[in-house]
């Protein structure tokens, strides 16, 4: 009986990071990410710049709400514990998903910095 509540736990808290990964990486004026290649070979303005920093930034929040969840879940299976946790390691996996995640995070706000930078290069 402790193994189908471990099994129903574990498929309710996957089911969660699908839904929770499914949300949209960018924000109202972002443009979508299929958009990007195609503005970043054409940017000449500031705006420009900005917009391609904007989807940046919002990739940046989406990326460090998931490495923020990742770790709850992290703890939630600390807590949860039991031989399937352990053999599996499920914590390990969600402390990995949120290092990832931050890493993810760091890079989009690197490029959102740079092209900052260059929207201020461009105003001049």
């Amino acid at each position: 009986m402790r193994s189908s509540t471990i099994g129903v736990r574990i498929a309710a808290l996957t089911m969660v990071a699908v839904l929770s990964s499914a949300s949209a990486v960018r924000g109202a004026d972002a443009p979508a990410s299929s958009d990007l290649p195609t503005m970043i070979t054409n940017a000449k303005t500031s705006n420009d710049h900005e917009e391609i920093a904007s989807y940046y930034d919002a990739a940046a929040a989406d990326a460090r709400q998931r490495e923020k969840q990742h770790a709850e879940r992290e703890k939630a299976y600390k807590s949860l514990g039991g031989a399937v946790v352990a053999k599996q390691q499920l914590d390990r996996h969600c402390a990995n998903l949120a290092k990832s995640a931050g890493a993810e995070a760091e890079e989009y706000e690197t490029l959102a910095k740079s092209h900052r930078e260059m929207a201020a290069a461009a105003q001049k």
